[in-house]
């Protein structure tokens, strides 16, 4: 018979042994908590996270549901405008360019859709209409660049693509498709 108060040692980690336990696997933490070795009783993942197996050894396991992250600190955070995270992940990511996310809690990288029709959007974004094409020039819905606006009928490109664009009128006597 054992007589010191360890018995024949910790409960493992993934398992929790309340008083009384025979086998340092008694139980399992089961789905959304995790247990220490040595634990007497699971502990709950923070709200808006999960795990993926019953045996989570500790609060890194607790995984940041669809539109959350950092769950592992303890406290679950919402991905926030620009951004998203993927169920069972603890990061965030920044929306795809030519797309946005105005709501806290996007899970794809598409977010909540593609930036509007002469707008474009850099990656992050957080409105439709976040960046304007410039004068005489326009895109197509979901542009994610500056270079992704096209000049206008009769509007050439006059700063060489270096990043923008700067939509002239063709002179006298020319013609543009309107195209860059």
């Amino acid at each position: 018979a054992n007589t010191a108060s360890t018995c024949d040692g910790a409960c493992s980690a993934g398992y929790y042994c309340p008083t009384g336990s025979i086998a340092a696997t008694n139980a399992t933490c089961g789905s959304n908590n995790y247990c220490a070795a040595s634990a007497s009783s699971a502990t709950a993942c923070p709200t808006n996270s999960a795990t993926l197996n019953a045996t989570a050894m500790a609060i890194g396991h607790c995984l940041g549901d669809a539109g959350y992250y950092n769950c592992d600190s303890g406290t679950c955070s919402a991905a926030g405008t620009g951004f998203y995270s993927p169920s069972s992940d603890n990061s965030r990511y920044a929306c795809t360019a030519g797309r946005y996310g105005n709501t806290t809690i996007n899970s794809a990288s598409t977010c909540d859709g593609a930036c509007s029709v002469n707008y474009y959007s850099p990656a992050g974004s957080n409105a439709a209409t976040n960046a304007t094409c410039t004068s005489n020039s326009n895109s197509t819905a979901g542009a994610a660049a500056a270079l992704d606006c096209s000049c206008d009928a009769d509007y050439y490109d006059t700063d060489g693509d270096t990043g923008g664009r700067a939509c002239t009128a063709v002179g006298t006597g020319y013609y543009s498709a309107g195209f860059s």
